[in-house]
Protein backbone atom coordinates (compact mmCIF):
# COMPACT_ATOMS: atom_id res chain seq x y z
CA UNK A 1 0.00 0.00 0.00
CA UNK A 2 2.39 2.69 1.20
CA UNK A 3 2.09 5.93 -0.81
CA UNK A 4 -0.98 4.56 -2.60
CA UNK A 5 -3.03 4.88 0.57
CA UNK A 6 -2.16 8.53 0.72
CA UNK A 7 -3.10 8.87 -2.94
CA UNK A 8 -6.52 7.46 -2.12
CA UNK A 9 -6.86 10.08 0.60
CA UNK A 10 -5.74 12.85 -1.75
CA UNK A 11 -8.14 11.79 -4.50
CA UNK A 12 -10.98 11.75 -2.00
CA UNK A 13 -10.42 15.36 -0.98
CA UNK A 14 -12.29 16.47 -4.11
CA UNK A 15 -15.40 14.66 -2.86
CA UNK A 16 -15.50 16.30 0.57
CA UNK A 17 -18.00 19.00 -0.43
CA UNK A 18 -20.50 16.32 -1.41
CA UNK A 19 -20.78 14.94 2.13
CA UNK A 20 -24.23 15.54 3.61
CA UNK A 21 -23.92 14.18 7.15
CA UNK A 22 -22.90 16.50 10.01
CA UNK A 23 -19.41 16.16 11.49
CA UNK A 24 -18.85 15.99 15.23
CA UNK A 25 -15.66 16.81 17.19
CA UNK A 26 -15.54 13.22 18.44
CA UNK A 27 -15.41 11.97 14.86
CA UNK A 28 -12.55 14.33 14.08
CA UNK A 29 -10.61 12.95 17.05
CA UNK A 30 -11.27 9.38 15.95
CA UNK A 31 -10.04 10.09 12.43
CA UNK A 32 -6.85 11.73 13.58
CA UNK A 33 -6.03 8.88 15.92
CA UNK A 34 -6.58 6.42 13.06
CA UNK A 35 -4.10 8.29 10.88
CA UNK A 36 -1.71 8.79 13.81
CA UNK A 37 -1.54 5.12 14.82
CA UNK A 38 -1.12 3.58 11.37
CA UNK A 39 2.40 2.19 10.86
CA UNK A 40 4.62 4.81 9.31
CA UNK A 41 5.27 2.82 6.17
CA UNK A 42 1.57 2.22 5.59
CA UNK A 43 0.76 5.93 5.69
CA UNK A 44 3.95 7.73 4.66
CA UNK A 45 4.09 10.71 6.94
CA UNK A 46 5.86 12.98 4.50
CA UNK A 47 2.30 13.38 3.22
CA UNK A 48 0.48 13.02 6.55
CA UNK A 49 1.40 16.46 8.01
CA UNK A 50 -0.85 18.14 5.49
CA UNK A 51 -3.75 16.44 7.29
CA UNK A 52 -2.45 17.31 10.75
CA UNK A 53 -1.83 20.95 9.97
CA UNK A 54 -5.20 21.27 8.25
CA UNK A 55 -6.96 20.12 11.40
CA UNK A 56 -5.87 23.33 13.07
CA UNK A 57 -8.18 25.23 10.73
CA UNK A 58 -11.95 24.98 11.02
CA UNK A 59 -12.34 24.39 7.30
CA UNK A 60 -10.20 21.27 7.55
CA UNK A 61 -12.65 19.34 9.71
CA UNK A 62 -14.38 17.94 6.64
CA UNK A 63 -11.00 17.00 5.17
CA UNK A 64 -10.17 15.00 8.27
CA UNK A 65 -13.44 13.13 8.22
CA UNK A 66 -12.94 12.28 4.57
CA UNK A 67 -9.88 10.23 5.50
CA UNK A 68 -11.71 7.37 7.19
CA UNK A 69 -13.65 5.86 4.28
CA UNK A 70 -10.44 5.64 2.29
CA UNK A 71 -8.33 4.21 5.09
CA UNK A 72 -10.97 1.58 5.64
CA UNK A 73 -12.21 1.27 2.08
CA UNK A 74 -11.69 -1.07 -0.82
CA UNK A 75 -8.42 -1.40 -2.72
CA UNK A 76 -9.85 -0.21 -6.01
CA UNK A 77 -7.05 2.33 -6.36
CA UNK A 78 -4.32 0.39 -4.57
CA UNK A 79 -1.13 -0.53 -6.34
CA UNK A 80 -1.58 -3.54 -8.62
CA UNK A 81 1.21 -5.52 -10.24
CA UNK A 82 2.07 -5.17 -13.89
CA UNK A 83 0.20 -7.59 -16.10
CA UNK A 84 2.71 -7.40 -18.92
CA UNK A 85 6.39 -8.03 -18.97
CA UNK A 86 8.32 -4.74 -18.79
CA UNK A 87 10.56 -4.30 -21.81
CA UNK A 88 13.71 -2.22 -21.40
CA UNK A 89 13.90 0.82 -23.60
CA UNK A 90 17.22 -0.51 -24.86
CA UNK A 91 15.52 -3.63 -26.29
CA UNK A 92 14.34 -3.33 -29.93
CA UNK A 93 10.57 -3.09 -30.27
CA UNK A 94 10.65 -5.80 -32.92
CA UNK A 95 12.08 -8.38 -30.55
CA UNK A 96 10.04 -11.42 -29.47
CA UNK A 97 7.55 -10.91 -26.63
CA UNK A 98 8.77 -11.97 -23.23
CA UNK A 99 6.70 -14.38 -21.19
CA UNK A 100 5.14 -13.05 -18.00
CA UNK A 101 5.81 -15.19 -14.96
CA UNK A 102 2.61 -16.40 -13.35
CA UNK A 103 1.91 -15.48 -9.73
CA UNK A 104 2.42 -18.24 -7.18
CA UNK A 105 -0.14 -19.13 -4.55
CA UNK A 106 0.79 -19.40 -0.85
CA UNK A 107 0.89 -22.98 0.36
CA UNK A 108 0.22 -22.34 4.03
CA UNK A 109 -2.75 -20.72 5.71
CA UNK A 110 -1.77 -17.43 7.34
CA UNK A 111 -2.75 -16.52 10.89
CA UNK A 112 -5.64 -14.17 11.46
CA UNK A 113 -5.49 -11.30 13.95
CA UNK A 114 -9.03 -9.98 14.21
CA UNK A 115 -9.24 -9.03 17.87
CA UNK A 116 -11.10 -5.76 18.15
CA UNK A 117 -12.00 -5.68 14.44
CA UNK A 118 -15.33 -6.13 12.78
CA UNK A 119 -14.40 -6.73 9.15
CA UNK A 120 -17.80 -8.13 8.21
CA UNK A 121 -19.88 -5.01 8.81
CA UNK A 122 -19.98 -1.72 6.96
CA UNK A 123 -18.55 -0.81 3.59
CA UNK A 124 -15.00 -0.22 4.73
CA UNK A 125 -13.08 -3.22 6.10
CA UNK A 126 -9.49 -2.90 7.26
CA UNK A 127 -8.23 -4.75 4.21
CA UNK A 128 -4.82 -3.07 4.48
CA UNK A 129 -4.11 -5.60 7.23
CA UNK A 130 -3.45 -8.13 4.46
CA UNK A 131 -0.86 -6.00 2.71
CA UNK A 132 2.87 -6.68 2.49
CA UNK A 133 4.28 -3.55 4.08
CA UNK A 134 8.04 -4.22 4.04
CA UNK A 135 10.62 -6.56 2.51
CA UNK A 136 14.15 -7.55 3.58
CA UNK A 137 16.75 -9.95 2.23
CA UNK A 138 18.75 -12.39 4.32
CA UNK A 139 22.49 -12.94 4.10
CA UNK A 140 21.81 -16.35 2.51
CA UNK A 141 19.47 -14.97 -0.13
CA UNK A 142 16.27 -15.59 1.83
CA UNK A 143 13.42 -13.17 1.24
CA UNK A 144 11.43 -11.96 4.25
CA UNK A 145 8.32 -9.82 4.37
CA UNK A 146 6.32 -8.14 7.08
CA UNK A 147 2.70 -7.10 7.07
CA UNK A 148 0.34 -5.86 9.74
CA UNK A 149 -0.77 -9.45 10.37
CA UNK A 150 2.58 -11.21 10.48
CA UNK A 151 6.03 -12.13 9.17
CA UNK A 152 6.84 -14.66 6.44
CA UNK A 153 9.72 -15.96 4.32
CA UNK A 154 9.71 -16.95 0.65
CA UNK A 155 11.78 -19.90 -0.52
CA UNK A 156 13.33 -20.52 -3.93
CA UNK A 157 10.26 -22.49 -5.02
CA UNK A 158 7.99 -19.54 -4.37
CA UNK A 159 6.37 -21.00 -1.28
CA UNK A 160 5.61 -18.95 1.81
CA UNK A 161 6.56 -20.03 5.32
CA UNK A 162 4.87 -18.13 8.12
CA UNK A 163 7.08 -17.21 11.07
CA UNK A 164 5.59 -17.64 14.52
CA UNK A 165 4.82 -14.20 15.95
CA UNK A 166 3.07 -15.27 19.12
CA UNK A 167 6.03 -13.99 21.12
CA UNK A 168 5.43 -10.43 19.93
CA UNK A 169 3.34 -7.98 22.01
CA UNK A 170 -0.40 -8.12 21.34
CA UNK A 171 -3.33 -6.54 23.12
CA UNK A 172 -7.07 -6.99 22.97
CA UNK A 173 -7.44 -4.27 20.36
CA UNK A 174 -10.15 -1.62 20.30
CA UNK A 175 -13.79 -2.37 19.62
CA UNK A 176 -15.83 -0.98 16.76
CA UNK A 177 -17.37 2.32 17.76
CA UNK A 178 -20.94 2.81 16.52
CA UNK A 179 -20.01 1.85 12.99
CA UNK A 180 -17.84 4.95 12.51
CA UNK A 181 -14.67 2.90 12.17
CA UNK A 182 -13.79 -0.76 12.12
CA UNK A 183 -11.97 -0.97 15.41
CA UNK A 184 -8.27 -1.55 15.82
CA UNK A 185 -6.27 -4.81 15.92
CA UNK A 186 -4.31 -5.95 18.93
CA UNK A 187 -1.02 -5.97 17.00
CA UNK A 188 0.33 -4.33 13.85
CA UNK A 189 3.75 -5.20 12.41
CA UNK A 190 5.24 -2.39 10.35
CA UNK A 191 8.94 -2.80 9.53
CA UNK A 192 11.43 -5.62 9.00
CA UNK A 193 15.19 -5.77 8.44
CA UNK A 194 17.93 -8.41 8.60
CA UNK A 195 21.12 -8.18 10.66
CA UNK A 196 24.62 -9.28 9.61
CA UNK A 197 24.19 -12.65 11.31
CA UNK A 198 20.93 -13.33 9.52
CA UNK A 199 18.75 -12.39 12.47
CA UNK A 200 15.43 -10.67 11.86
CA UNK A 201 14.45 -7.38 13.43
CA UNK A 202 10.85 -6.20 13.29
CA UNK A 203 8.99 -3.22 14.71
CA UNK A 204 5.35 -2.51 15.38
CA UNK A 205 2.65 -1.51 17.82
CA UNK A 206 0.22 -3.31 20.10
CA UNK A 207 -3.13 -1.95 21.24
CA UNK A 208 -5.53 -2.67 24.08
CA UNK A 209 -8.25 -0.96 26.08
CA UNK A 210 -7.47 1.67 28.70
CA UNK A 211 -8.83 -0.66 31.37
CA UNK A 212 -6.19 -3.28 30.54
CA UNK A 213 -3.56 -1.94 32.93
CA UNK A 214 -1.66 -5.24 32.91
CA UNK A 215 -1.03 -4.73 29.20
CA UNK A 216 1.02 -1.61 29.87
CA UNK A 217 1.60 0.91 27.13
CA UNK A 218 0.57 4.53 27.02
CA UNK A 219 -3.06 5.69 27.07
CA UNK A 220 -3.88 7.75 23.99
CA UNK A 221 -5.57 11.12 24.35
CA UNK A 222 -7.23 10.53 20.99
CA UNK A 223 -8.96 7.17 21.28
CA UNK A 224 -8.55 6.38 24.98
CA UNK A 225 -6.86 3.06 24.20
CA UNK A 226 -3.44 1.79 25.27
CA UNK A 227 -0.69 1.67 22.65
CA UNK A 228 2.59 -0.15 23.13
CA UNK A 229 5.41 0.43 20.63
CA UNK A 230 8.07 -2.25 20.27
CA UNK A 231 11.14 -3.51 18.42
CA UNK A 232 12.00 -7.21 18.47
CA UNK A 233 14.86 -9.51 17.46
CA UNK A 234 14.13 -13.02 16.15
CA UNK A 235 16.77 -15.30 17.62
CA UNK A 236 17.17 -18.76 16.08
CA UNK A 237 20.47 -19.72 17.72
CA UNK A 238 18.47 -22.26 19.72
CA UNK A 239 15.52 -24.45 18.82
CA UNK A 240 12.79 -23.26 18.90
CA UNK A 241 13.39 -19.68 17.80
CA UNK A 242 12.51 -16.95 20.25
CA UNK A 243 11.76 -13.24 20.20
CA UNK A 244 13.74 -10.72 22.23
CA UNK A 245 11.37 -7.79 22.65
CA UNK A 246 12.04 -4.16 23.60
CA UNK A 247 8.93 -2.13 24.39
CA UNK A 248 8.11 1.48 25.10
CA UNK A 249 7.47 0.44 28.71
CA UNK A 250 11.15 -0.46 28.99
CA UNK A 251 12.49 2.24 26.65
CA UNK A 252 10.42 5.45 26.95
CA UNK A 253 12.00 6.84 23.76
CA UNK A 254 10.06 4.20 21.81
CA UNK A 255 6.74 5.57 23.00
CA UNK A 256 6.13 7.44 19.75
CA UNK A 257 6.02 6.42 16.10
CA UNK A 258 8.82 4.28 14.63
CA UNK A 259 9.64 5.39 11.09
CA UNK A 260 12.23 2.84 10.02
CA UNK A 261 14.81 0.39 11.36
CA UNK A 262 18.11 -0.88 9.97
CA UNK A 263 21.15 -2.81 11.18
CA UNK A 264 24.75 -1.83 10.46
CA UNK A 265 27.37 -4.37 9.40
CA UNK A 266 28.84 -4.11 12.90
CA UNK A 267 25.49 -5.18 14.36
CA UNK A 268 24.26 -1.86 15.75
CA UNK A 269 20.50 -1.38 15.31
CA UNK A 270 19.19 2.06 14.40
CA UNK A 271 15.62 3.32 14.52
CA UNK A 272 14.12 6.67 13.59
CA UNK A 273 11.55 7.55 16.24
CA UNK A 274 9.18 10.37 17.17
CA UNK A 275 9.74 13.96 16.09
CA UNK A 276 13.53 14.10 16.34
CA UNK A 277 15.12 10.94 17.77
CA UNK A 278 17.61 8.42 16.37
CA UNK A 279 17.86 5.36 18.61
CA UNK A 280 20.89 3.06 18.57
CA UNK A 281 21.25 -0.40 20.14
CA UNK A 282 24.75 -1.87 20.46
CA UNK A 283 23.66 -5.22 21.86
CA UNK A 284 23.79 -4.01 25.46
CA UNK A 285 21.79 -0.81 25.68
CA UNK A 286 19.66 1.63 23.72
CA UNK A 287 20.99 5.17 23.33
CA UNK A 288 18.81 8.06 22.17
CA UNK A 289 20.33 10.78 19.97
CA UNK A 290 18.43 14.03 19.37
CA UNK A 291 18.46 15.21 15.77
CA UNK A 292 19.05 18.99 15.60
CA UNK A 293 17.06 21.56 13.65
CA UNK A 294 13.79 19.60 13.70
CA UNK A 295 10.66 21.23 15.17
CA UNK A 296 8.75 19.60 18.02
CA UNK A 297 5.25 19.95 19.36
CA UNK A 298 2.66 21.54 17.10
CA UNK A 299 5.16 23.90 15.54
CA UNK A 300 5.39 22.12 12.20
CA UNK A 301 6.64 18.83 13.63
CA UNK A 302 6.27 15.43 11.97
CA UNK A 303 6.24 12.09 13.79
CA UNK A 304 8.09 10.02 12.88
CA UNK A 305 10.57 12.51 11.46
CA UNK A 306 12.03 9.93 9.07
CA UNK A 307 10.70 6.81 7.34
CA UNK A 308 13.97 5.87 5.65
CA UNK A 309 17.31 5.14 7.33
CA UNK A 310 20.44 3.47 5.91
CA UNK A 311 24.00 2.82 7.07
CA UNK A 312 26.92 3.37 4.70
CA UNK A 313 29.91 0.98 4.63
CA UNK A 314 31.91 3.46 6.72
CA UNK A 315 29.30 3.23 9.49
CA UNK A 316 27.77 6.67 8.95
CA UNK A 317 23.98 6.66 9.38
CA UNK A 318 21.88 8.50 6.81
CA UNK A 319 18.19 9.36 7.12
CA UNK A 320 15.67 11.04 4.89
CA UNK A 321 13.08 13.38 6.35
CA UNK A 322 9.31 13.34 6.19
CA UNK A 323 8.27 16.72 4.88
CA UNK A 324 6.31 19.15 7.00
CA UNK A 325 3.72 21.55 5.68
CA UNK A 326 5.39 23.98 3.34
CA UNK A 327 8.36 21.96 2.22
CA UNK A 328 11.13 19.50 2.95
CA UNK A 329 13.92 19.42 5.50
CA UNK A 330 16.74 17.75 3.62
CA UNK A 331 18.82 14.76 4.78
CA UNK A 332 20.72 14.04 7.96
CA UNK A 333 23.89 12.02 8.44
CA UNK A 334 25.26 10.86 11.80
CA UNK A 335 28.85 9.73 12.33
CA UNK A 336 28.29 8.52 15.89
CA UNK A 337 29.20 11.88 17.40
CA UNK A 338 27.42 14.63 15.51
CA UNK A 339 24.71 15.17 12.93
CA UNK A 340 25.21 16.93 9.60
CA UNK A 341 22.29 18.42 7.73
CA UNK A 342 22.29 18.25 3.92
CA UNK A 343 20.06 20.59 1.92
CA UNK A 344 19.89 22.27 -1.47
CA UNK A 345 22.69 24.50 -0.24
CA UNK A 346 24.80 21.34 0.01
CA UNK A 347 23.89 20.29 -3.52
CA UNK A 348 20.62 18.35 -3.11
CA UNK A 349 18.19 18.84 -5.99
CA UNK A 350 15.38 19.36 -3.46
CA UNK A 351 14.90 19.58 0.29
CA UNK A 352 12.04 17.11 -0.06
CA UNK A 353 14.51 14.27 0.44
CA UNK A 354 12.35 11.56 1.95
CA UNK A 355 14.26 8.38 1.04
CA UNK A 356 17.89 7.26 1.23
CA UNK A 357 19.88 4.20 0.22
CA UNK A 358 23.54 3.30 0.80
CA UNK A 359 25.48 1.53 -1.97
CA UNK A 360 28.42 -0.87 -1.42
CA UNK A 361 30.87 1.61 -2.93
CA UNK A 362 30.03 4.09 -0.18
CA UNK A 363 27.86 6.34 -2.31
CA UNK A 364 24.58 7.62 -0.89
CA UNK A 365 21.41 7.88 -2.95
CA UNK A 366 18.39 10.01 -2.19
CA UNK A 367 14.92 10.35 -3.73
CA UNK A 368 12.71 13.41 -3.90
CA UNK A 369 8.93 13.59 -3.92
CA UNK A 370 6.39 15.83 -5.60
CA UNK A 371 4.10 16.29 -2.57
CA UNK A 372 1.19 16.60 -4.95
CA UNK A 373 -2.40 16.97 -3.80
CA UNK A 374 -4.05 15.25 -6.74
CA UNK A 375 -2.19 12.34 -8.39
CA UNK A 376 -4.48 12.58 -11.42
CA UNK A 377 -2.98 15.97 -12.26
CA UNK A 378 0.59 15.31 -11.08
CA UNK A 379 3.40 15.58 -13.57
CA UNK A 380 6.52 13.39 -13.83
CA UNK A 381 8.51 16.62 -13.57
CA UNK A 382 6.89 17.78 -10.32
CA UNK A 383 9.66 16.14 -8.28
CA UNK A 384 13.36 16.85 -8.62
CA UNK A 385 14.61 13.36 -9.46
CA UNK A 386 17.19 11.41 -7.49
CA UNK A 387 20.76 12.22 -6.50
CA UNK A 388 24.02 10.44 -5.70
CA UNK A 389 26.60 11.59 -3.15
CA UNK A 390 30.15 10.36 -3.80
CA UNK A 391 31.53 11.67 -0.53
CA UNK A 392 32.28 15.09 -1.95
CA UNK A 393 29.42 16.32 -4.11
CA UNK A 394 25.91 15.45 -5.26
CA UNK A 395 25.00 14.43 -8.81
CA UNK A 396 21.34 14.68 -9.86
CA UNK A 397 19.58 12.32 -12.28
CA UNK A 398 16.25 13.12 -13.92
CA UNK A 399 14.20 12.13 -16.95
CA UNK A 400 16.87 13.84 -19.03
CA UNK A 401 19.27 11.11 -17.90
CA UNK A 402 16.94 8.18 -18.59
CA UNK A 403 14.47 8.04 -15.68
CA UNK A 404 10.84 7.50 -16.62
CA UNK A 405 9.77 10.09 -14.06
CA UNK A 406 11.40 12.43 -11.57
CA UNK A 407 9.06 11.05 -8.90
CA UNK A 408 10.60 7.80 -7.75
CA UNK A 409 11.59 5.37 -5.02
CA UNK A 410 15.09 3.88 -4.82
CA UNK A 411 16.88 0.71 -3.72
CA UNK A 412 20.52 -0.35 -3.98
CA UNK A 413 21.95 -3.85 -4.05
CA UNK A 414 25.12 -5.66 -3.00
CA UNK A 415 26.07 -6.05 -6.66
CA UNK A 416 26.33 -2.28 -6.95
CA UNK A 417 23.16 -1.83 -8.97
CA UNK A 418 20.71 0.92 -8.12
CA UNK A 419 17.04 0.58 -8.97
CA UNK A 420 14.43 3.29 -9.29
CA UNK A 421 10.76 2.38 -8.92
CA UNK A 422 8.12 4.58 -10.57
CA UNK A 423 4.87 3.52 -8.91
CA UNK A 424 3.08 6.70 -7.87
CA UNK A 425 2.18 8.51 -11.07
CA UNK A 426 2.55 7.57 -14.74
CA UNK A 427 4.67 6.72 -16.55
CA UNK A 428 5.09 3.60 -14.42
CA UNK A 429 7.99 1.19 -14.42
CA UNK A 430 11.60 0.80 -13.32
CA UNK A 431 15.01 2.16 -14.17
CA UNK A 432 18.36 0.53 -13.40
CA UNK A 433 21.73 2.25 -13.03
CA UNK A 434 24.81 0.18 -13.90
CA UNK A 435 27.30 2.77 -12.75
CA UNK A 436 27.32 4.66 -16.03
CA UNK A 437 23.92 4.71 -17.70
CA UNK A 438 20.25 4.21 -16.89
CA UNK A 439 18.09 1.56 -18.54
CA UNK A 440 14.35 2.12 -18.26
CA UNK A 441 11.67 -0.60 -18.13
CA UNK A 442 8.20 0.90 -18.61
CA UNK A 443 5.09 -0.92 -17.39
CA UNK A 444 1.39 -0.36 -17.97
CA UNK A 445 0.53 -0.35 -14.29
CA UNK A 446 2.27 0.62 -11.02
CA UNK A 447 4.25 -2.18 -9.43
CA UNK A 448 5.49 -2.25 -5.88
CA UNK A 449 6.04 0.76 -3.69
CA UNK A 450 8.07 2.58 -1.07
CA UNK A 451 9.72 -0.50 0.46
CA UNK A 452 12.11 -2.35 -1.82
CA UNK A 453 15.26 -4.47 -1.69
CA UNK A 454 17.83 -5.77 -4.18
CA UNK A 455 19.42 -9.20 -3.89
CA UNK A 456 22.94 -10.37 -4.77
CA UNK A 457 22.22 -10.89 -8.48
CA UNK A 458 20.51 -7.53 -8.93
CA UNK A 459 16.92 -8.77 -8.75
CA UNK A 460 14.52 -6.16 -7.40
CA UNK A 461 11.87 -7.00 -4.77
CA UNK A 462 9.10 -4.55 -3.88
CA UNK A 463 6.35 -4.69 -1.26
CA UNK A 464 2.82 -3.62 -2.04
CA UNK A 465 -0.88 -4.06 -1.52
CA UNK A 466 -1.18 -7.17 -3.68
CA UNK A 467 1.84 -8.91 -2.23
CA UNK A 468 5.52 -9.17 -3.07
CA UNK A 469 6.71 -8.34 -6.59
CA UNK A 470 9.99 -9.55 -8.11
CA UNK A 471 11.54 -7.96 -11.18
CA UNK A 472 14.68 -9.53 -12.64
CA UNK A 473 15.12 -7.14 -15.54
CA UNK A 474 13.03 -9.32 -17.83
CA UNK A 475 9.74 -10.19 -16.18
CA UNK A 476 7.72 -9.44 -13.07
CA UNK A 477 6.54 -12.18 -10.74
CA UNK A 478 3.87 -11.42 -8.16
CA UNK A 479 3.67 -13.54 -5.01
CA UNK A 480 0.25 -12.88 -3.46
CA UNK A 481 0.25 -11.73 0.14
CA UNK A 482 0.61 -14.59 2.63
CA UNK A 483 -1.42 -12.69 5.21
CA UNK A 484 -4.92 -12.99 3.75
CA UNK A 485 -7.19 -14.87 6.19
CA UNK A 486 -8.22 -18.28 4.92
Amino acid sequence: MNHDLVHQIDAYFTEIDERQSPVTPDQVADVMETVHTLPANLVPVHQRPRVWVAVAAAAAVLVAIGVVPLLMGSRDTATSPATETPVATTVPATGPPLATTLPLTPTTAPPTTTTGIDESSGAAPLDWLDYVSDVALGTDGSVFVAGPRGVASLDASGDWTLIDVTGLPEGAGLDTEDGFNEGWPGRIIGQITVGPSGELWVAGTATSSAEDEAFGGQVSDWDGGRHLTWIARHDCDANPCTWQVFTSDDIPSLADDIGDITVADAGTVYATVAENLLLAYDGAQWVSHTVPDLPTGWNGSVSPWSSSVAVAPDGVVWAGTNSAEGGGRGLFSFDGVQFTKHTTESGLPSNIAFQVAAAPDGSIWMATDALYNDPSTASPDDAAGIARFDGTSWTTYTTADGLLSNDAFIASGPDGSVWVIHSEIPPYGYARFDGTTWTAYPTDQPTGGFRAAVDTDGTLWTAGGDGLVKFDGTATTTYPTPFTPS
